[in-house]
């Protein structure tokens, strides 16, 4: 019985002996295929949600867009009903900035050559900026869209802005409405 012991044990060991290795090797397979399929899912997530984020992007640039286009152009509209001769550039300003284009966000005219025609702050009227941004590039492009940085003076930084302009060609005007890109 103890020969017979023997046998079962060798024949055992044998076979632990020879299978070892294949459950090894199936062991390391199977970890490294779950390694790759988790290492494809992150790179698949990943990809998915660059797309993702580009669409939201694509989409909320588009509704600024739409959004400061409509209020531009009621404000070159509201120009047309009231600008007559008899019509005086204070009348004018107080229409204008009657309208309301987001939280702090407002309409503006500057004129061909720079200088600030109309703006909520009295203090810019009337100033000669062809050089500053953003109305260096509003005197190349003269209508469309635009994003820039702007600080206020109460402001410790830089913040996105985005506007939309148009030209208002009676009076060599450019008519932009203006917004924090957060708003």
């Amino acid at each position: 019985m103890s020969n017979s012991l023997s046998v079962r044990r060798r024949l055992l060991n044998l076979v632990l002996t020879a299978t070892l290795p294949f459950v090894l090797a199936i062991t390391v397979s199977i970890t490294v295929l779950g390694l790759r399929m988790w290492r494809d899912s992150l790179t698949a997530i990943e990809s998915r949600t660059v797309t993702l984020q580009t669409a939201i992007e694509t989409s909320l640039r588009e509704a600024i867009v739409t959004y400061l286009r409509a209020k531009t152009e009621s404000a070159i509209s509201l120009l047309t009903l009231i600008d007559t001769p008899d019509v005086s550039l204070e009348t004018i300003r107080a229409h204008l900035l009657s309208l309301n284009v987001v939280e702090s966000g407002y309409v503006y005219v500057i004129d061909s050559d720079g200088t600030v025609v109309i703006h909520p702050d009295p203090r810019t009227e009337g100033r000669v900026i062809p050089r500053v941004e953003p109305v260096r590039t509003q005197l190349e492009q003269r209508r469309g869209y635009l994003e820039y940085m702007w600080q206020n003076s109460f402001e410790p930084l830089l913040l996105p802005k985005a506007l939309y302009m148009e030209e208002y060609p009676s009076r060599g005007w450019i008519v932009a409405a203006t917004a924090y890109r957060d708003e």
